[in-house]
């Protein structure tokens, strides 16, 4: 169990080094967004043993009691790998009533608009977001019940957006994080 066990951590690593290097072959530095759920925390570990300098940022939506903990948890997971953490706490149900938004596309502007800002500040080459396979086809699943005309899902690069994880499914990220005994945190609305 235990080879089979570091065989598909091997593979994972080895999977995400060649996605990675294909999509963004000259970076050199990548700030990378962590929410503390399993998939950024993912995301941030791999990265984090990469040779690639990276830099975390976490941005607070304020839309639960308990996102506060989300914030503590990636300082101090941050803090343990010896990770420059950048974080912002924004009320986005506010701007979103003041400005007229539906609170989903708000909550995406407000955490790009950070996002972008802390990559120009610390001159990272781009933003690592950790959407997954998973991801993926829910969008197009979402796309296809909207009726729309051309499924498109999410581009593995966007702007200045990488997202290295499309290839690999949350299972497998679950079992890379089991591997490694890193613990995450949960956003009950995601439930």
């Amino acid at each position: 169990h235990n080879l089979q066990q570091n065989m598909g951590l091997f593979m994972i690593r080895e999977q995400f080094d060649k996605y990675l290097q294909t999509l963004a072959p000259t970076a050199k530095k990548f700030v990378v967004a962590v929410s503390s759920g399993s998939d950024s925390v993912a995301l941030l570990r791999l990265m984090n043993e990469s040779s690639i300098e990276i830099e975390v940022a976490h941005f607070d939506h304020a839309l639960r009691e308990t996102s506060n903990e989300d914030t503590e948890f990636v300082e101090a997971l941050c803090k343990k790998l010896a990770l420059p953490f950048h974080a912002e706490r924004v009320d986005v149900a506010k701007i979103a009533k003041e400005k007229k938004w539906n609170l989903e596309d708000a909550a995406r502007k407000l955490r790009y608009s950070f996002l972008t800002r802390v990559a120009k500040q610390v001159k990272a080459d781009a933003v690592l977001t950790a959407h997954t396979q998973d991801d993926q086809a829910e969008t197009v699943l979402m796309q296809l019940l909207r009726g729309a005309a051309h499924l498109t899902g999410m581009r593995e690069i966007q702007n200045n957006v990488i997202r290295p994880l499309l290839n690999i499914s949350k299972q497998e990220l679950l079992e890379y994080l089991t591997s490694i005994n890193q613990d995450y945190r949960t956003d009950e609305s995601n439930l």
